[in-house]
């Protein structure tokens, strides 16, 4: 298990802004990563605490410690963008990909799809996936890593035939169930179904990303807009204010002017003016 000196408490959800660091550092790495040529063991590890650091280094929230960033974020925004492009490619009309889940797509590929179980198996035995099962769970972002679908969707998400994001390995004919290895990947995606159904259970249906940024910036626009027309209204009171006391100066002031003239004219008399 890969640690850093002190995990970081969960203080937040991991926004797009620490999505988006996080899978350039990736991106960054794909090939020493993710490759043909990946690097060995120990190498690997110490990429990943460099991810890890370009996080921390740029202010990322929601972080934990390197362990968690790669067994536990990496695999659920995996799952929400192979789920998401899966099903915008069988037509779904909901299922549009948005940018953290192109970033994903750039660094995992589309060999998923249609993938052979022979595939399916070798996929699942990359890099990212931890023999042990995890058992922390991930802070619950209602918007990505957590409840990464409405329950209706991940439910017949579950029950898709060709869906290669988990390997069904109780269909597999040609592996010796007695194998560690698979004992343990059986294990891990007992455990794994299990999280899910859990989720199924607590998370209500959300939005996607781009419906909450546009929300978002709309909310932000009324507001400018509505401190723009306050501003106008306080400079229209302000000029108004000036044209009335100008308006009240040049009133006086002509009163002035009548009495001078009428005093010339010798129509005031004893301090007053006769009408």
């Amino acid at each position: 298990m890969i640690t850093v000196s002190g995990s970081l408490p969960p203080t937040a959800f991991m926004d797009n802004y620490g999505k988006r660091v996080f899978l350039q550092a990736l991106i960054d790495r794909k090939a020493q990563l993710f490759g043909p040529t990946a690097a060995p063991g120990a190498e690997k590890d110490r990429l990943w605490r460099e991810v890890f650091e370009d996080c921390m280094n740029k202010k990322c929230v929601g972080l934990r410690d390197v362990d968690h960033l790669r067994k536990t974020t990496w695999q659920n925004l995996q799952r929400r963008a192979k789920d998401k492009y899966e099903r915008s490619r069988r037509g779904d009309g909901n299922a549009h990909l948005n940018e953290i889940d192109n970033m994903v797509i750039n660094i995992i590929g589309t060999n998923f799809v249609n993938s052979s179980p022979d595939h399916s198996f070798n996929f699942g035995l990359t890099d990212d996936i931890d023999i042990k099962p995890s058992m922390s769970s991930e802070n619950i972002d209602p918007d990505s890593d957590g409840c990464l679908l409405p329950t209706s969707r991940k439910r017949s998400y579950r029950a898709t035939p060709d869906s290669n994001a988990f390997v069904n390995f109780n269909n597999m004919l040609d592996f010796d169930t007695s194998n560690i290895l698979l004992q343990a990947l059986q294990q891990q995606q007992q455990q794994v179904e299990r999280e899910r159904q859990n989720r199924d259970d607590t998370c209500e249906p959300t939005e996607s990303d781009e419906e909450d940024q546009l929300k978002l910036r709309k909310l932000r626009a009324e507001v400018r807009k509505l401190e723009a027309e306050a501003d106008k209204i306080r400079a229209e009171a302000d000029s108004e204010n000036q044209r009335n006391r100008l308006l009240q100066l040049d009133i006086e002031l002509k009163e002035l002017q009548v009495l001078k003239i009428k005093k010339e004219l010798g129509i005031v008399k004893n301090g007053r003016i006769d009408q």
